[in-house]
C-alpha cells in the first residue's frame, strides 16, 4: 500500500469512527429526550396527582417530603435534557444548522447583552457532516469565551459555491494579552474539519481581536 492508498485508507476509517460516534450520540440523546425525560414527566404527574390528595391533610412532614421528591425528579428531568442537548441538539438532529446555532446563541442573550452578532446563509444543501462539525467547533468557541472579558462576537457562515465560517472575536484588552484560540486545544476540531476537506484557521488582527475561519 504507498502513501496515497495510505492516506485514502486512514481517510474512510477516520470518517467511519467519526460517523459511527456521531450517530451513537444521535441515538442516546434521542433516548435521553424521549425515554428518561419523559419518564420522569410522568412520574412528575403523578407526584403533582398525589400532592393534590395529602394536600387537605394536615401531616406536614409526608407534604414537605412529597415537594421533596418533586423538586428532585424536576432537577432530574432538566439534567437529562441538558445531557441529551450537549449530546446532539434536538435541533441539530431535525433542522440543522442555522437554526440550531441561533438557539445556543440565546442563551447568550437572556440578560439582554447583544455582543453576538450571527448571519446565515442558505444551508439547505449542506451534508449533515458538515453541519455538525461547523456547529461543535462554533460552540466550542463560545464556550472558551468569558462573557464579561468579551466585547463582541461576529459569526457568519455562508455556503454558495463552498462552506465559509468566519467566526470574529473582539475581547477587551486586559484579557486578550492572556488568552488566544491559538493556545486552546481545537486539534480534535481541526483535524476533523481537515478529513472533511476542509481548513481552520486562526488570526489575530489588529489590537485586541481573534479571527477563527473555516473554508471547505
Amino acid at each position: 500500500m504507498d502513501i496515497t492508498e495510505k492516506k485514502l485508507f486512514d481517510h474512510r476509517v477516520f470518517n467511519s469512527i467519526i460517523s459511527t460516534n456521531e450517530q451513537d450520540r444521535e441515538l442516546f440523546a434521542e433516548d435521553l429526550h424521549e425515554g428518561l425525560a419523559q419518564s420522569l414527566a410522568a412520574l412528575m404527574m403523578q407526584i403533582g396527582v398525589i400532592e393534590l390528595k395529602i394536600k387537605s391533610l394536615s401531616d406536614s412532614q409526608l407534604q414537605d417530603s412529597v415537594k421533596g421528591i418533586k423538586s428532585y425528579i424536576h432537577d432530574s428531568i432538566e439534567n437529562t435534557r441538558v445531557m441529551a442537548s450537549n449530546l446532539m441538539p434536538r435541533m441539530m438532529m431535525r433542522y440543522g444548522l442555522e437554526p440550531s446555532l441561533r438557539s445556543y446563541i440565546s442563551k447568550f442573550q437572556k440578560d439582554g447583552r447583544r455582543y453576538v452578532e450571527y448571519k446565515c446563509g442558505d444551508w439547505s444543501d449542506v451534508e449533515k457532516d458538515f453541519e455538525i462539525i461547523i456547529y461543535r467547533t462554533i460552540v466550542a468557541i463560545l464556550d472558551k469565551v468569558q462573557k464579561d472579558q468579551v466585547e463582541m462576537v461576529s459569526i457568519n457562515t455562508t455556503s454558495n459555491t463552498q462552506i465559509s465560517v468566519v467566526v470574529v472575536v473582539k475581547y477587551q484588552s486586559n484579557y486578550f494579552e492572556d488568552f488566544s484560540f491559538e493556545n486552546s486545544s481545537f486539534e480534535d476540531y481541526q483535524k476533523r474539519i481537515e478529513f472533511l476537506g476542509g481548513v481552520l484557521r486562526i488570526q489575530k488582527l489588529d489590537g485586541n481581536t481573534e479571527k477563527i475561519t473555516i473554508h471547505f
